[in-house]
């Protein structure tokens, strides 16, 4: 598996730990371990399917005959256990190719977290919200430490 293909894999299950909540607290209820020294990391409730589909484009001609041709493409599928089998959480659009695949699901995962995210900090404002090189950091946090969020 190439380092590309790889680091998208990991930022969709690191993606999915935050959007799906709801999975990862019982998947770790059920796999944690009463050993201190072993660690399960929350991404291991969530994989990734590959399935292969059947594409289609039009040819040269197409225009003027109206002719497709079909191809083998890919499409990812952010997949979990449940006593029942495995379901899927997200997936992202058929692409061309695997990894065209897998940045479908992650531009689909990071919509999803944005739409969670904004939610999220509607109730906060953006009094201490600074920008800086197109993105936001809370200052306030930054500052004095989530230690002061909490009383």
């Amino acid at each position: 598996m190439s380092s590309s293909v790889s680091g998208l894999r990991e930022q969709i299950k690191a993606n999915a730990v935050h959007l799906f909540p709801s999975i990862v607290t019982p998947y770790l209820a059920q796999h944690g371990s009463s050993n201190a020294y072993l660690y399960i990391p929350p991404s291991t409730a969530f994989d990734i399917a590959l399935a292969a589909v059947t594409l289609s484009r039009m040819t040269d001609n197409s225009i003027s005959s109206g002719t497709t041709e079909s191809y083998i493409g890919y499409q990812a599928c952010l997949t979990y256990e449940t006593p029942l089998g495995r379901k899927r959480a997200a997936q992202g659009e058929a692409m061309e190719s695997v990894e065209a695949a897998l940045e479908s699901l992650l531009r689909t995962t990071g919509r999803a977290m944005a739409v969670s995210i904004m939610d999220v900090f509607k109730g906060e404002g953006f009094g201490s919200w600074r920008e800086f090189g197109g993105g936001f950091v809370d200052e306030e946090v930054s500052v004095k430490g989530v230690a002061s969020e909490l009383g």
